[in-house]
């Protein structure tokens, strides 16, 4: 690749101007990006946008992420970085837990395949809404603070601005987000500063706004319309590299569909709150799961045995992650039950993917003790993957990949999935992955409130348990309780556990019902985690 493009100027009134100019070969010049024309047998594991390092040790997916990696490769001092936000953190967060990023990177993609099929994008009246929702940023108490005392010099009937408008000091902070819409100006995506999420948006608007008329905005959608105006003056020296041409026939009267009037940053509206769960209430539900048998796939046999830790070098043992001893060791417990299970499943030749990697505790170890297998560490968090990757280099390990990612956008074949401690939903996710791929899996829940909806998995999983008749409602308050598992003598923790293996029932009988052998154990020893329970799936 000859060179990337970066937003790096600024106006004279202090907007950015969004001229796109080459940054210097250098900096990128161990990474390509990945077309559907480039792509070989050892990237099709991914799905598109992605760069790729030269040696395909690292893979980088998502529009997002790719957006995020490079801005961060261009150095500290770069001034595009001021366009991932406060704390650096614009479209940091997964698209499946993130109702804001699934918006940027999914929903606003898709309206493009929508409207191949003469659909009008609700991608238009939900951005309507967003933006006539008052700001709502981190670090709203600070542009508050600034922008008052700006105006308070100026005085209105005699008094300072800063008194008739908001008096932060005995506020409380939803308060202040509640009135910060009579203060900072809703002129961009997430506030009064451009990033990211508005470079994806316009680009994605631009492009559908070739074949409709401009006064459908104006009509219908003023608050977009201002946005869209002052967006195209910013980007008025960059948006010729779209190549889409004008339609012959731009149109002006369509359907436009209804949706729900909130604001973008809220949370999903399918997701629930964290719930109190009464213990009447929890005693029917027990009731009415009265018929799953949760003890079918308790472990017939033991894992017995157990890792000598000693004969790994350090980066491979969890202390070369930067981990301080009592955790490290902690780690080696919860690791040891998973990597003999894997040790009996793995045969040579076969690819292991280690999900929600983290630093590559698991992945790395795996790699190490099975030099035969391919193994794959995928997660979307880049300081944990930065992090793996020097350990990876370190060892000088061959058979290992990496992916900054979320586990969606990991489509390859791979002969066992594991996963330790992946949160809430993330389960389900890499359990369905596994499926779909006809993988065996090991797999180690946590966080069991965190489980919400999620794109393609329906709550309860499996038949058994949809027939007792169990809402989804009853089954989040269930997955609640299951995080009650507190220390030995709280009276909670034996009725968190047994929610535990209920929640873990539902995924074993789902896997079983797909072909598998399940076994449901616990790691040893079992109090190294309050999140002990191990899922582990063969094909038959």
């Amino acid at each position: 690749m000859k060179y990337t493009r970066m937003i790096i100027q600024k106006n004279s009134d202090g907007f950015k101007c969004l001229t796109w100019i080459p940054l210097r070969k250098e900096k990128f010049q161990s990474f390509c990006f990945i077309t559907e024309a480039k792509k070989n047998n050892s990237i099709k594991t991914v799905k598109l946008p992605a760069l790729v390092s030269g040696d395909s040790t690292l893979t980088i997916v998502g529009l997002c992420g790719v957006i995020r990696f490079l801005i961060k490769a261009a150095g500290k001092n770069h001034i595009s970085r001021e366009f991932l936000g406060f704390r650096y953190s614009c479209l940091s967060a997964p698209s499946e837990v993130s109702i804001w990023t699934r918006f940027c990177e999914v929903e606003s993609i898709d309206a493009l395949k929508q409207f191949r099929l003469c659909i009008f994008p609700a991608t238009f009246p939900k951005f309507e809404n967003h933006l006539k929702h008052p700001v709502r940023t981190h670090n709203i108490l600070k542009k508050v603070n600034v922008k008052t005392s700006l105006q308070s010099k100026t005085k209105v009937n005699g008094k300072n601005i800063i008194d008739d408008t908001l008096n932060i000091q005995n506020l409380s902070l939803k308060d202040i987000q509640r009135r910060a819409g009579t203060i900072l100006d809703h002129k961009f995506a997430e506030g009064e500063d451009i990033t990211i999420s508005d470079l994806v948006l316009f680009s994605t608007f631009y492009l559908l706004m070739k074949f409709y008329k401009r006064d459908l905005l104006k009509k219908h959608f003023p608050a977009m319309e201002c946005w869209y105006s002052l967006m195209e003056t910013l980007c008025r020296d960059s948006i010729s590299f779209v190549s889409v041409e004008d339609s012959p026939e731009k149109n002006d009267c369509v359907s436009i569909p209804k949706v729900n009037e909130f604001s973008l940053y809220s949370k999903d509206s399918g997701r629930s709150d964290k719930l109190g769960t009464c213990q009447s209430v929890l005693n029917k539900i027990f009731e009415k799961l009265s018929v799953i048998d949760v003890l079918q796939f308790k472990c017939k046999e033991e894992l017995a045995g157990e890792f000598d830790w000693s004969v790994l070098p350090k980066d491979a043992h969890p202390l070369g992650g930067d981990l301080p001893p009592s955790r490290a060791n902690r780690k080696c417990d919860q690791l040891q039950s998973i990597i003999i299970a894997v040790r009996r499943l793995a045969k040579p030749g076969d690819v292991l993917v280690d999900f929600c990697s983290g630093g590559g505790h698991l992945g790395i170890v795996l790699a190490f003790i099975l030099p035969l297998c391919s193994v794959v560490l995928v997660d979307n968090k880049s300081e944990s993957v930065d992090r793996a990757r020097r350990r990876v280099e370190r060892l000088q390990l061959k058979n290992v990949s990496l992916i900054l990612g979320n586990v969606n956008y990991f489509i390859g074949n791979f002969d066992i999935g594991v996963t330790l401690h992946a949160c809430g939903s993330a389960t389900d996710r890499v359990l369905n992955k596994c499926i779909v791929k006809n993988a065996n899996f090991v797999i180690c829940p946590c966080c069991y409130g965190a489980v919400q909806p999620t794109t393609n998995i329906q709550y309860p999983q499996s038949k058994e348990m949809q027939d007792t008749l169990l809402t989804q409602s009853e089954y989040f308050r269930l997955a609640h309780s299951a995080d009650q598992t507190h220390d030995k003598d709280n009276e909670k923790t034996p009725q968190g556990f047994k929610c535990m293996d209920l929640i873990d029932s539902d995924r074993a009988l789902f896997a079983s019902s797909q072909g598998y052998k399940v076994s449901l154990c616990k790691l040893k020893p079992e109090n190294c985690s309050p999140k002990n329970n191990l899922i582990i799936g063969s094909r038959r």
